[in-house]
């Protein structure tokens, strides 16, 4: 509907980043200014909400280290990722675990529908804070009223001093794994290699505040699409689909069926 893409643009891409086809990754180091374009069908009041998160880890937060924000007395010192923007907005607090809490930023969209804009990372990612997760920049698009989310764009990152030295690394290290797992599972090859457990959850349930039960469904839905993201098995792609298809018509029901109550009360919900 809203058609949302995200896209680098490529002007200086060898001095401020390089990016991973192989991979599908972006290496850069910090403080280097790499502009992202955003395009979508026009429709208003928009806003952009651009996170950086452990895509594995999909509930840690992420701020910056002791040493790279000391001196720093700006209002946004724990956030690792900055703008040079004059509209967009620092939201969120550095122990901020629910999507709306974490440290993000709001850009928002004018009546044409596109919007560029430069971003910094200040530190990296070999960073205590960051060592050993992997990171991504979340780009998501919502209704400024309603807070409902519309589109989301993601894309991998690696921040690093010697950021072209370390994509080749990854680039190499990423085709001997795959080598190696196509002989594991030629030689485990059998009746059974094909099939996977599942695990039913359908008896799962959860008595949630009635205003945390959004957040709840939106933290669940990020997680499905960044394990479907990284997901390389046809298996497992077509049953995270599923589980996000039934979490999305569960945003939705909750988003157009919404009582308003007092914040006593409470709502079930089925997994």
């Amino acid at each position: 509907m809203h058609d949302f893409k995200v896209k680098l643009e490529e002007s200086g891409s060898t001095e401020f980043f390089a990016f991973s086809k192989k991979l599908n990754r972006v290496f850069t180091s910090t403080d280097k200014a790499i502009t992202f374009s955003m395009v979508m069908n026009p429709h208003t009041p928009l806003l952009i909400r651009i996170m950086l998160v452990c895509s594995n880890v999909i509930f840690q937060p992420l701020s910056r280290c002791s040493y790279h924000s000391r001196g720093d007395s700006t209002t946004f010192r724990d956030h690792v990722v900055t703008h040079k923007d004059s509209v967009a907005k620092y939201f969120g607090t550095a122990d901020g675990v629910y999507f709306r809490e974490r440290l993000a930023i709001l850009v928002p969209i004018e009546e044409t529908g596109q919007k560029s804009i430069s971003l910094e990372f200040k530190c990296l990612s070999s960073c205590y804070k960051i060592k050993k997760v992997a990171t991504a920049l979340i780009f998501t698009l919502e209704d400024e009223i309603s807070g409902n989310i519309l589109g989301r764009q993601v894309l991998n990152v690696h921040v690093s001093k010697n950021f072209k030295r370390d994509m080749e690394l990854a680039e190499k290290a990423a085709s001997v794994k795959r080598r190696l797992s196509g002989e594991f599972e030629s030689e485990a090859a059998g009746p059974s290699a094909s099939k996977r457990t599942i695990v039913d959850l359908s008896e799962l349930k959860f008595l949630l505040p009635q205003e945390v039960v959004r957040e709840f469904l939106e933290g669940t839905q990020q997680f499905i699409k960044a394990k479907l993201y990284n997901a390389e098995d046809d298996g497992l792609k077509g049953s995270l689909t599923t589980c996000l298809e039934k979490v999305n018509v569960m945003i939705d029901n909750f988003a157009s069926n919404s009582v308003e109550s007092g914040e006593h009360d409470y709502c079930k919900r089925k997994v």
